[in-house]
């Protein structure tokens, strides 16, 4: 198992990736958590841990605006620009994936209009 390939990885395997040396360990230690393969939910899908994430500040730099830009197209009502996390009250993140969607539905083709 590659470390960005955990889409259905286990947490014994993430650990077991992470520290090879610990993998009984990981098991013993995760093996109360053990249900049965028909009550185990869908594995969570982790997509967004791959990629690259981008400040207010690096995204601004890359669009080429100003950082409050951005700062007021989150906090309009309803928000504006591409989709962010708030990882806290002070950092708000965007995903490279999110940004080149959104850019992407704000292209506009000259061919379209022409006759």
């Amino acid at each position: 198992m590659n470390a960005l390939n955990l889409g259905r990885a286990t947490m014994p395997d993430i650990l077991q990736a992470a520290h090879p040396d610990r993998t009984e360990a990981a098991r013993e230690t995760f093996a109360p958590f053990d249900i049965d393969q028909a009550d185990r939910p869908e594995p969570m899908d982790v997509t967004l841990l791959e990629g690259r994430w981008y400040t207010t500040e690096e995204l601004a730099q890359i669009l080429c605006v100003d950082p409050s830009s951005i700062r007021r197209w989150r906090t309009t009502k309803p928000p504006q620009g591409p989709p962010f996390v708030r990882v806290s009250a002070r950092v708000t993140i965007y995903h490279s994936a999110d940004v080149e969607e959104w850019l992407g539905d704000r292209r506009v083709d000259p061919a379209q209009f022409r006759r």
